[in-house]
């Protein structure tokens, strides 16, 4: 019984691990099923940190800080180290990856990729 317990109670905080992607106060993983979403990624040398924009709709200047992914704990933007640690974080929160563009300008590499929030299976048994 105790490990039914610990099971249950390990499920259930892995859950919550994977609960939230934060955009400007907003939990985007609450929007609405097949919603879309983009991430320009900007890697302008390899010493300097890359940048990123989540655009799910959302009224925002684009330069402004307000669409980074932010930590929930703490407010602030999250600090990732290549394009594909946020590709990978974001099918890790649960969204499926459509495509990805690239854009070479002069100053940076370029990326934008797209993602859809998952949208749940339904069963068609009766």
């Amino acid at each position: 019984m105790l490990v039914v317990r610990f099971l249950f109670v390990f499920s259930l905080l892995a859950s919550f691990a994977q609960a939230q992607v934060i955009v400007d106060g907003v939990d985007i993983n609450q929007l609405k099923e097949g919603t879309i979403c983009s991430i320009e990624i900007s890697e302008p040398a390899p010493l300097n940190p890359l940048t990123l924009r989540l655009d799910y709709g959302q009224k925002s200047r684009w330069a402004d800080r307000k669409m980074a992914i932010e930590d929930p704990e703490t407010g602030k933007a999250i600090r990732f180290n290549s394009s594909m640690e946020v590709v990978n974080f974001m099918i890790d929160q649960g969204w499926e990856y459509l495509q990805a563009v690239y854009q070479s300008p002069k100053t940076a590499y370029e990326y934008r990729f797209f993602f859809r929030k998952k949208i749940q299976a339904v069963s068609s048994n009766p």
